[in-house]
């Protein structure tokens, strides 16, 4: 299910009891995100995904490179 939330910049959003989003910056068509959350919960952009999935079958589970 996708969801559309309006926030203004420093409101936050709360998935699930666990995890807070929250807009830190707005500069033209960028936005800033703060996400807190379970260390256990992986957070990645959608274009970064693949690379975490590769890393993550070498034994790198943190999604950095």
């Amino acid at each position: 299910m996708y969801r559309i939330i309006t926030v203004e910049k420093n409101e936050k959003v709360i998935i699930d009891d666990r995890i807070n989003v929250c807009v830190t910056r707005i500069r033209g068509n960028d936005v800033r995100l703060g996400i807190e959350s379970p260390s256990t919960v992986l957070i990645l952009r959608s274009e970064l995904k693949n690379d975490a999935r590769d890393n993550s079958e070498n034994g790198d589970t943190t999604g950095f490179q």
